[in-house]
């Protein structure tokens, strides 16, 4: 097998990825932990639906990760 290192923006494969992280995640967290875990998607947006800012994200027990935090 041949692998390689690609450098992409895709909403696809980065959806694909994050999903796979968080299937092993699940596997290897406590059972009393498991409806814990939520992926955090927050937007601020206008009426008109315009972004202006957003964290992403997720919480794990009482702990939360930032992944990608942007305002303008």
């Amino acid at each position: 097998m041949e692998l390689k290192v690609c450098d992409e923006r895709n909403n696809t494969d980065k959806s694909y990825v994050v999903n796979k992280m968080i299937e092993f995640n699940l596997k290897h967290f406590p059972d009393d932990l498991k409806g814990r875990y939520e992926v955090v998607n927050l937007y601020l947006k206008d009426v008109d639906g315009n972004i202006y800012g957003g964290l992403v994200g997720e919480t794990k027990k009482r702990t939360r990760l930032m992944d990608n935090h942007w305002t303008t």
